[in-house]
């Protein structure tokens, strides 16, 4: 489950969009996935175990306009 904290804006959030990335190699990476709109603040994805994964996220107010892209956020299934 990917998490992150709601924004607010006087023209309200129209929706959140989200990047995700794997890495194929050290320090190499590779779209995984993108969703958007998303209404809330979470998102639920698979993920596979031994797999480093980072993802960022954006919001777009009521208006139309997009907000930066968060810092990249990055996570590991370990292997059992």
């Amino acid at each position: 489950m990917l998490r992150w904290s709601a924004v607010s804006d006087e023209s309200g959030i129209a929706g959140y969009y989200i990047k995700r990335e794997i890495e194929v190699k050290k320090g190499q990476w590779q779209t995984a996935g993108g969703w958007g709109p998303v209404s809330g603040e979470e998102l639920q994805v698979d993920v596979d175990c031994g797999v480093h994964y980072r993802w960022m996220v954006r919001a777009q107010d009521g208006a139309g306009n997009y907000s930066d892209w968060s810092p990249w956020l990055e996570f590991s299934i370990p292997l059992p």
